[in-house]
């Protein structure tokens, strides 16, 4: 550093007399710096930069800034560092909100597709039961790993990867005629803890609901036999 302002040193809690005696790399993620270094070369030939930079404070915490950084008269260069922090967590939260509406947007649409389903009465009861394992992937958070299986006395439906699995989900549920039947849902590979291993709340709660509209849908079909 050849000079630093009182914004700058309040922004990273620094004097003045201690920026000067480090270098702008030692203020930046060095985990950052790796993936995306200081592009010297570029401003050497006149190029002006602008790109996001996480910074490190003196107490070591992080500062997320936009940067506009550009040569500054012969062999200097300039970089004018705004703190984006709080727009960078607004964000994210807003991401957040957004990814949560569409697993429940998912949820719902999965749960509308089971009840047009399982409204068909003259379709075979083991062709209903392996419709709906089916489309059960599309509805939990990482359908690309999900697998299904539902079972219902000694029969059983799967959707085609079903296998080895890392993390599971099973509700139960007994149809009035005495059968025991099941839905598992699992994830093939390994994601980070929820509420429920994996699985978050809501998914329990789908999970259960399909549960129990198999359940009404069986009864329903076992009076209308009887």
């Amino acid at each position: 550093f050849l000079d630093v302002n009182s914004a700058m040193c309040s922004m990273l809690g620094y004097t003045r007399d201690e920026l000067l005696q480090t270098t702008i790399a030692n203020t930046i993620d060095p985990e950052q710096l790796k993936i995306n270094p200081i592009r010297f070369d570029k401003l050497m030939i006149g190029e002006q930069l602008f790109n996001e930079r996480r910074m490190i404070r003196k107490n070591k915490t992080g500062v997320f800034v936009e940067a506009n950084v550009k040569m500054f008269g012969e062999g200097k260069i300039m970089a004018i560092a705004r703190d984006i922090t709080s727009r960078r967590e607004i964000e994210q939260e807003k991401e957040k909100t957004r990814y949560a509406l569409n697993e429940r947007i998912k949820e719902l649409t999965t749960l509308y597709k089971v009840s047009q389903i399982l409204q068909t009465e003259s379709k075979p009861v083991h062709e209903v039961l392996q419709e709906i394992v089916l489309i059960l992937p599309a509805g939990w958070q990482y359908p690309p790993i999900t697998a299904a299986r539902i079972s219902l006395a000694a029969m059983e439906f799967v959707t085609p990867n079903f296998g080895e699995f890392k993390h599971r989900q099973f509700s139960e549920f007994i149809t009035p005629n005495g059968m025991h039947g099941s839905i598992e849902v699992v994830y093939l590979e390994n994601k980070p803890d929820e509420v429920e291993g994996a699985f978050v709340a809501e998914e329990r709660h789908l999970i259960n609901m399909i549960a129990d509209m198999l359940r009404i849908y069986l009864s329903r079909r076992y009076e209308a036999e009887t």
